[in-house]
């Protein structure tokens, strides 16, 4: 029983990621009940982009290799 608990819990927590992940606002209110939480910790982490990949974590400050920023930034003085 135990082990089904565990899958239940990892099953809701995956489910918060890809909540999170797709860019699901989450009211105030219930960010607020859920603070502090796995629950919260797992939807933030989806919705920040954050994503392991053997064994490596990617997210805002390391991203993807390959993946490159161009600036569209053609402001000359």
């Amino acid at each position: 029983m135990n082990t089904y608990l565990e899958h239940a819990k990892t099953e809701v927590l995956m489910l918060s990621y890809g909540r999170g992940y797709g860019r699901y606002k989450m009211p105030r209110l219930s960010r607020r009940i859920i603070a502090r939480s796995e629950l919260h910790r797992a939807w933030l982490l989806g919705s920040l982009g954050y994503f392991q990949q053997n064994g490596v974590s990617y997210g805002p400050c390391n991203p993807y290799p390959g993946i490159t920023f161009e600036s569209d930034d053609t402001d000359e003085a």
